[in-house]
Parts: C-alpha cells; sequence; structure tokens
C-alpha cells in the first residue's frame, strides 16, 4: 500500500472519530425530564448546551414557549437551571443566591472583580461603598454638575441636525456618569474621553461563545479587550500619576480609591465594573424610551406638557445660564409623572432576558425540587413582564400601566416588575439612572423641538422597529435610529 495515500486516508479516519465522539457525546435525549420535572436540554461533552452558545436569547424564549415548567442546561461544566411562575420568583431572590457568583457564568472578569471586592471586606462592603456613590444624597450633591454638563453637552450641537440617537446618548451618559462619579479629568481631557468611549464599548460588548469554551485561546475578542482594557488601564496610570506631584488633594471617587491605597490595575477594573453597571444600560433605556414615545405621539404632548409645566415654575437658570439649576431632587422626583410611567413601561418590554444568581447553599424551588449549592439559576424577566396575568397585552407598550392605581391593582401579585433589579440585589445605581434619564429627557423636550427617524428615509417613526434580543442587556431598536432636531431659542451656558 502506499504510504503517501495511506496519510490522508488515517487523517479522514481520525476526522470521522471525532465527528462520531461528538455524537455519542450528546448525553440526554431531547424528551430526558428527570425525575423531578426538570426537562435537561441536551449537551455535548466539554461544551454543555451548544444553542445556548449560538442564540442564547432565542434558545431561552424557545423553551420558555414549549415548556410547562423549568428546564436545564449546561455552560462548559456547570449546570445551570431556568427557574419559572412565582415560586422560581420566589426561590430566585432568596437569601440562598449569590450575585457575583451568578455572572460569574458568562463574564469571566468577574473572577477579577471578586478579588477587588475582598479588598474593600467582601460583597456587603462592597456593595455599600458602591451604593453610596449613586445614592440620593450622592445624587442630590451631584445634581448641579450633572445639569451643567448635560448642558454644555446639548449646547455642543448645531442648531439644528440629524444625528445617531444611541450613540449621542452614549457619549452624553457617559460624560454625566464620569464627571460626577469618577472624576473630571476623564472628561477635560478629549484624548482620555475618546479612549473611555472605546474601550467602553468593547468592553460593554460582553464575552463571545469562543472565549468561553475556549479560555486560553487568545480569540479577536479577548484579544480587543485585553487591548481596551490595557489602553484605559494607560489613562488611569497618567491620571495617578499627575496627582501624585500635586499638592492639592481632590474630592472624587479617583482619589478616594488611591486613599484606599488601590493600585492603577485596581482602580482600572474599578472604573470598568462600575461603568459598565450604569452607562450601556441607562443609554439603552432612554434610546428605547424615545423611541416607543416616538410612535405613540400623545405620550410625547403628554410629557412635553409636563416638562414647560416644570419649567414654567423651576427653569430659572443659575451662574453660567443653565436651566433648573436651582431645582432640588425631590423637584425631579415630581418633574413629569408621564414621564416615569414611560419610563417603567419602557423597562419592562426592554428588559426581558434572563437574571443570573449561583446558590450559596442547597435552595429548595419547589417540592420535589432543590437546587444543589454551587448551581447557577437563571430568571428570566419575561416571565413576569410579558405575563398576561399581570399585564394584559404584554407585547404593547402601555404606560397607563403605572398610574397609582394600576400599580396598586397589582400589588396583590407580589414582585411583577424587575426594571431595577429586587430581593437582596436591587440595582445599587437605581436613584442614578433615574435621575440621569429624567434630566436627559427633560433638557431635550427643553431645549428642542425633535422627532425620532428611521435610517433609511429619515422619516418620522409610526411604529417601533426590530428589537436586538440579548439574553444579558436591555433591548433597544436593532437598525440605527436617528435624533432630528432644531434648538429652541435658550440662551448657551458657560463653561466658567
Amino acid at each position: 500500500m502506499n504510504m503517501a495515500s495511506a496519510e490522508p486516508l488515517n487523517l479522514t479516519w481520525v476526522f470521522v472519530l471525532i465527528i462520531v465522539v461528538l455524537l455519542v457525546s450528546i448525553y440526554k435525549s431531547n424528551d430526558q425530564v428527570e425525575g423531578n420535572g426538570v426537562y435537561v436540554e441536551p449537551s455535548l461533552w466539554y461544551i454543555g448546551s451548544w444553542r445556548f452558545f449560538l442564540k442564547p436569547y432565542e434558545f431561552i424564549e424557545e423553551r420558555l414557549r414549549q415548556l410547562p415548567s423549568e428546564f436545564m442546561f449546561r455552560v462548559m461544566n456547570n449546570t445551570a437551571v431556568v427557574l419559572r411562575g412565582a415560586v422560581g420568583r420566589d426561590a430566585f431572590f432568596s437569601p440562598g443566591m449569590n450575585l457575583t457568583g451568578g455572572n460569574l457564568l458568562l463574564n469571566p472578569m468577574v473572577g477579577d472583580l471578586k478579588k477587588l471586592k475582598a479588598r474593600f471586606g467582601g460583597e456587603k462592603e462592597w456593595s455599600k461603598f458602591v451604593y453610596q456613590l449613586f445614592s440620593p444624597d450622592a445624587c442630590s450633591r451631584n445634581l448641579p454638575v450633572l445639569l451643567k454638563e448635560a448642558k454644555v453637552h446639548l449646547d455642543s450641537l448645531e442648531a439644528s441636525g440629524v444625528i445617531d440617537l444611541e450613540r449621542e446618548l452614549h457619549l452624553l451618559t457617559t460624560k454625566l456618569f464620569i464627571r460626577t462619579t469618577i472624576c473630571h479629568e476623564l472628561c477635560d481631557d478629549e484624548e482620555s474621553f475618546t479612549t473611555l468611549i472605546d474601550s467602553g464599548s468593547v468592553l460593554s460588548a460582553g464575552t463571545d461563545p469562543k472565549s468561553l469554551i475556549f479560555p486560553w485561546f487568545p480569540t479577536p475578542a479577548r484579544i480587543s479587550r485585553w487591548l481596551a482594557g490595557s489602553r484605559l488601564y494607560s489613562v488611569i496610570q497618567k491620571i495617578v500619576t499627575a496627582r501624585q506631584g500635586e499638592h492639592d488633594r481632590k474630592s472624587d471617587l479617583i482619589q478616594e480609591l488611591l486613599d484606599r491605597g488601590l493600585s492603577p490595575p485596581e482602580i482600572t477594573l474599578f472604573v470598568i465594573s462600575i461603568y459598565l453597571i450604569g452607562v450601556p444600560t441607562v443609554t439603552s433605556a432612554v434610546t428605547a424610551l424615545l423611541v416607543y414615545m416616538q410612535t405613540q405621539p400623545e405620550w410625547m404632548e403628554r410629557v412635553q406638557a409636563d416638562v414647560k409645566a416644570f419649567a414654567a415654575t423651576h427653569a430659572n437658570t443659575g451662574k453660567g445660564n443653565i436651566p433648573f439649576a436651582n431645582t432640588s431632587l425631590s423637584d425631579w422626583d415630581k418633574a413629569s409623572p408621564n414621564l416615569d410611567q414611560c419610563i417603567s413601561e419602557t423597562l419592562r418590554l426592554t428588559i426581558i432576558g434572563g437574571f443570573l444568581r449561583q446558590t450559596a447553599t442547597d435552595t429548595p424551588v419547589r417540592p420535589g425540587l432543590t437546587l444543589s449549592k454551587g448551581t447557577f439559576a437563571l430568571f428570566p424577566s419575561a416571565e413576569l413582564h410579558l405575563n398576561p396575568t399581570y399585564y394584559p397585552s404584554p407585547d404593547a407598550w402601555d404606560p397607563t400601566r403605572w398610574t397609582p392605581e394600576a400599580v396598586k391593582e397589582r400589588s396583590h401579585h407580589g414582585l411583577v416588575y424587575l426594571g431595577f433589579g429586587a430581593g437582596r440585589h436591587p440595582c445599587l445605581g437605581k436613584h442614578f439612572a433615574m435621575l440621569v434619564t429624567r434630566v436627559i429627557v427633560v433638557l431635550l423636550f427643553h431645549e428642542f423641538e425633535f422627532q425620532i427617524v428611521d435610517e433609511t428615509t429619515c422619516t418620522q417613526l409610526v411604529t417601533v422597529p426590530e428589537m436586538t434580543r440579548y439574553i444579558d442587556r436591555p433591548r433597544v431598536p436593532k437598525e440605527k435610529v436617528y435624533f432630528q432636531y432644531e434648538r429652541r431659542i435658550v440662551e448657551p451656558v458657560s463653561r466658567a
């Protein structure tokens, strides 16, 4: 036999053997149900449930439609159980669930974050520290800076134009977040700010399936995230070095972290982690909010009327022509009841992916089903947000669901809204996120005549465009939408 021809033949058999092993390694059949009634998703050896890696949101959504109760799937060597209904909700938000451990399933960076949290004394002390950054007191203290930064950014726009809505909101939200929470240097230096925007976009894109399957392999996505983190580290290092040569001590987060003895790499990780907590979520929420409002002009008119009434009593400017300069946090809590209803309804419709936790102890779900310690649990917020028992015609955007009367009527169902988390792990930045959203929307209505238009025809949206489908972030329009505006006659703000 010719050895030259035998080699390709041998390679062919090796390839066939590999395929056979992979096929045989599907260890559960499609109709496999455990004794406790939990459906078990077919899995491949090492990889786990391959469909979850391909399209996680669609995978979860399809199984929710097809199956009557909980189901189980694997991610690598980890077991995850998708909980259902009110009993699943109660188990998911019970004391036996760990937030950081849950996020570790899809985001390897959380491992580094656990080490950072240890520097603060653990999860509880870390949460207290982060909460103080976004607490009502912090919001009240930072309100003047927030209003000024928002006005300066809006003044930088042309008198009229058509701009990418989500991108512009991302720039504005980042400036508000960094200026009030992190430090001034990142906003004042254009190059540093551009680095933050670019790095943040890469890091907020999430982990690709290949990186999870092959954690040791330098995939393009992993290399991009490493480069993004390195560039941001260089910026933070520059700020730290500059401060070491200054005599005046600044009063901001960077300084506080330095005083705690954190190194530049640790400070960089802290900045990235809280940036990812707030900026992408608020950007997505405001983008979707304006899109939904545009498709129902009645709500645009209601919010516009609220803003006019708010401006009539609160729009007096302070130093530098900053509108609403003399307002308090409680004023903004009452600025526009219609806007608040629109915000709640938008979060209900856009936060329909899954929350992740990991069991810290054996956790009972229902008779016959207990999750053993270390199991990952996923609770799809769609189980509540798109449940017709709680929200009739759940796919419709209807802010009247959030009148005080409607909320009270729904309260007997217990917890049915997860817009800002719930239970032992509510959103630490809830107060800040609401304030930023209100400020952005109110100032847009106050400063501009505008409409939201589509990308192709540049005509006003009349229906909600197709939305993205993510498991770990709010939905936004799949295609770009644009902010078409003309400035009202409003005095520009002075930076002085």
